[in-house]
């Protein structure tokens, strides 16, 4: 019973911390940024998947994930954006140009995630040099990069050993596909448990032990998933594509963005607050959970806050 009360004083808290920072604004500016990162992002991606499986392979596993998320006309969008985003240049000078332009377009994305996270965390603005901050940031997020890089190849392997699997199996065991099915779901949560783990672990500017960051992302995981589902439903009873016409894909890929940036906020809403009742800062003093207005007993009230002037990402 103990064990209950205190997982729905986590929950609430969590709650009451989300809705306290505003995380549907937040979310409306990190699927702005995220919008324009999308493109060169999934080329770094792409790029490091391809030095195992070679660009072809890399890309096309990268575009049958993104297709199952937003479906099949927003993830020829997508596909044609990368394409066009990776096209070649010519001369040296518009090379390194497009590649600085690629670097700090994929970046851009996490540097306002890191602001969003800051001011969950209540991170103070930070002393040093705005350069400094920026080239910390930058280097964060190409780290991170670099793990969803290695996560996709993880994932093409598991896809790869599963399918042959399935075609051996099905001809002895016929349960054995819906069996591999469930495996390879289960695998994804895993990665993107892991994903999100590594992000609220090494994003924000305060200090998160490991053991903290396991449910948030858990839960998030989850609730990626499950999300696919819901806006599908929305799609199908809304008839948003056919109001935007030719936008309509757009319009999907700018939905389920949003809709990631806001379970990725109240995961990590739900990451601090576990982290102060039950985690590593459970123990500081200045947490006293204290009844949140109108969201009953169990939030924990923060007065301090986050300066406006570092929730902000720079491009």
């Amino acid at each position: 019973m103990g064990s209950v009360r205190r997982g729905w004083a986590i929950v609430v808290d969590a709650t009451y911390g989300w809705m306290n920072d505003d995380a549907m604004s937040m979310a409306a500016s990190i699927a702005f940024y995220t919008i324009f990162s999308l493109a060169p992002l999934a080329i770094l991606v792409i790029a490091l998947a391809g030095l195992v499986f070679g660009d072809e392979a890399a890309r096309g596993a990268l575009i049958d994930q993104l297709t199952a998320l937003v479906g099949h006309d927003a993830g020829q969008t997508l596909q044609d954006l990368i394409a066009r985003a990776g096209a070649k240049e010519t001369g040296i000078v518009a090379s390194i140009i497009g590649i600085g332009t690629i670097l700090v377009g994929a970046t851009t994305v996490f540097v306002e995630l890191q602001a969003g996270l800051n001011r969950i965390w209540r991170v103070a603005a930070p002393q040093e040099s705005t350069i400094t901050w920026l080239v910390r940031v930058r280097l964060k997020a190409l780290a991170l990069i670099g793990a969803i890089g290695f996560l996709l190849i993880v994932s093409l392997v598991v896809s790869a050993g599963l399918a042959a699997a399935g075609r051996w199996a099905s001809a002895y065991l016929p349960a054995m596909p819906s069996l591999l099915w469930l495996f390879d779901v289960l695998v994804s949560w895993t990665v993107l448990t892991g994903l999100f783990a590594l992000i609220y672990r090494i994003l924000p500017d305060a200090y998160i032990r490991w053991a903290d960051v396991w449910l948030g992302a858990a839960v998030n995981a989850f609730l990626f998933a499950v999300g696919k589902f819901l806006i599908g439903f929305y799609i199908a009873t809304s008839g948003v594509v056919t109001v935007y016409g030719a936008a309509g894909s757009f319009v999907l890929i700018l939905l389920w963005v949003y809709y990631s940036a806001v379970i990725f906020l109240f995961g990590a809403e739900l990451t601090r607050a576990y982290s102060e009742r039950s985690g590593s800062r459970a123990r500081l003093p200045g947490l006293k959970p204290e009844a949140g207005p109108g969201v009953g007993e169990g939030a924990t009230v923060r007065s301090s806050r986050v300066p406006e002037s570092s929730g902000s990402a720079v491009p």
